[in-house]
């Protein structure tokens, strides 16, 4: 984990009110031995945790290869300080019923978020969206 970092302002109550969402980390193993140079893995799932995600940026860029407009959605996730090792290599489901459901990949190493009476974990989160048909005929 990083350098302590300030919390997100989360509204003035405590942090078990705040933490309306539901999340857990999917994580890739190595399964097996390599077989003709690859390695079989599998992926573990870790428990459903208390959590609250926090929408950011989401800039629009243009893929050089198909010229296709794709969106990258950011985000921060907090969670409460329950002992689980986050990773910068999961990938983190959300359940949130402002949201909805999705899963997002963990872009950088988990931080300590601390004020004087809270401590929770924070990570910087984030996810393609790739426009479909039908939003493509929307405007």
């Amino acid at each position: 984990m990083g350098q302590p970092t300030k919390t997100p302002k989360l509204g003035g109550v405590g942090l078990a009110a705040n933490l309306t969402d539901r999340c857990r980390y999917r994580r890739e193993i190595v399964a097996t031995e390599r077989v003709e140079g690859r390695s079989a893995t599998a992926t573990i799932t870790g428990d459903w945790l208390r959590c609250r995600l926090i929408p950011g940026a989401s800039p629009e860029t243009t893929n050089q290869q198909g010229g296709r407009v794709v969106v990258t959605a950011r985000a921060e996730l907090i969670v409460g300080p329950d002992g689980v090792d986050f990773r910068a290599s999961d990938r983190i489901e959300v359940r949130s019923k402002l949201l909805g459901d999705s899963v997002w990949r963990v872009v950088a190493a988990p931080e300590v978020a601390t004020t004087r009476t809270v401590k929770a974990i924070l990570l910087r989160l984030e996810r393609t969206i790739e426009p479909t048909a039908d939003s493509a005929f929307a405007s």
